[in-house]
Order: structure tokens, then sequence, then C-alpha cells
């Protein structure tokens, strides 16, 4: 299971590896993303809420320094 089988999606998901970050950034089109972010803030998961110029919010994890793997499961059982 991933983001985007629960339906979100996920910014430059189909970039090159050997391009690619190890930060994560994703959203729901029609979905509350701050409300998102508190609520899995409150659930322990650390989370940074973004403001795209348009205004659009986006949540960005970083599971290559903030998000332990345990973190990124309750993130999905979450979602």
């Amino acid at each position: 299971m991933c983001i985007r089988d629960r339906g979100y999606e996920v910014l430059h998901a189909e970039m090159r590896l050997a391009n690619a970050s190890g930060i994560v950034t994703f959203h729901k089109p029609n979905e509350d993303m701050a409300a998102l972010a508190e609520r899995l803030g409150q659930a322990g998961i650390k989370v940074s809420l973004r403001v795209m110029r348009d205004g659009s919010k986006l949540i960005r994890l970083s599971p290559h320094f903030y998000n332990t793997v345990a973190e990124l499961d309750r993130l999905l059982e979450a979602l």
C-alpha cells in the first residue's frame, strides 16, 4: 500500500531515481490538507504543511531524515 493507492497525488512521482529526492510531497484534490496535517501531527507523525503560490496546500514528508518506518506505516493507516 502506498500514498497513491489512497487517492493522493505525489509531486514529481515520475522522477527518475537519479534525480529523486528523499522528500515526498503529496496532496489530494478537494481534501483539507491543513486539517490532515494537523491530524497527522497530533498522531505523532512529523509532517510539514506547504502552501504553493496559487494557494494550494501540500503535505511534505522527509522519510530520509525525520520520519521513521513506524511513522510511515501509521501515516498510511491514517490516510
